[in-house]
């Protein structure tokens, strides 16, 4: 599990961003052609672009996006928007979806609601993390900021607010505050749910 303070605050830094603070388990809708331009500025030529395939619903967005993305595992038509961003952390992908399925035993590719309901939001979140292995885990106990944003989101897309939710994490794990609460929700729960959101909101209550 996640026993390392300053790993902790890594983890909960970037599902703080991905999920909007806990509020969203699916990657929203795009509806602005800025802000996907913005985020997927490789894949749109320009704004006009972005807002062409808007206008085509959510479904053309993500098989845009991510559709036929080997590195993703998304080889046939429909995996992208099939395997669009689930959880806290947002996992992306066929190939993603496939791994997590055998670790927490769900066939996530068949059926990937799972990942939007809140026990499975959480657990896949960690899941994903920890299979992540040493390539993210030692960035993170290291509080390399910018390193682990790269390697959660592939890109820097929203790096400073990252940055800033770090700044209050790094703070509680320097303090001794973050392992504290960490060994209290240890006591009382699963490794997996200590590991989840209940300890970011136990240590801000």
């Amino acid at each position: 599990g996640i026993t390392d303070p300053m790993e902790m605050a890594m983890f909960l830094s970037n599902l703080e961003h991905e999920s909007g603070n806990y509020r969203y388990v699916r990657e929203l809708n795009y509806t602005k052609p800025d802000s996907l331009k913005k985020a997927f500025s490789r894949k749109f030529r320009d704004e006009q672009d972005a807002a062409q395939t808007i206008s085509m619903g959510p479904e053309a967005v993500f098989e845009r996006v991510y559709g036929m993305r080997k590195d993703l595992g998304n080889t046939q038509k429909g995996d992208g928007a099939k395997y669009l961003g689930r959880g806290y952390i947002q996992v992306t992908g066929k190939a993603n979806y496939a791994r997590l399925s055998k670790i927490l035993n769900k066939d996530l590719v068949s059926d990937p609601s799972y990942l939007e309901t809140p026990e499975g939001a959480a657990e896949g979140s960690v899941a994903w993390w920890l299979n992540r292995g040493n390539v993210l885990r030692d960035p993170a106990k290291r509080g390399d900021v910018r390193q682990v944003r790269y390697l959660v989101n592939g890109r820097y897309n929203g790096l400073r607010d990252v940055e800033q939710r770090s700044a209050y994490w790094i703070q509680a794990a320097k303090s001794g505050t973050l392992k504290k609460m960490m060994d209290e929700v240890a006591g009382s729960t699963s490794d997996d749910q200590a590991e989840g959101p209940s300890t970011a909101s136990q240590v801000k209550n």
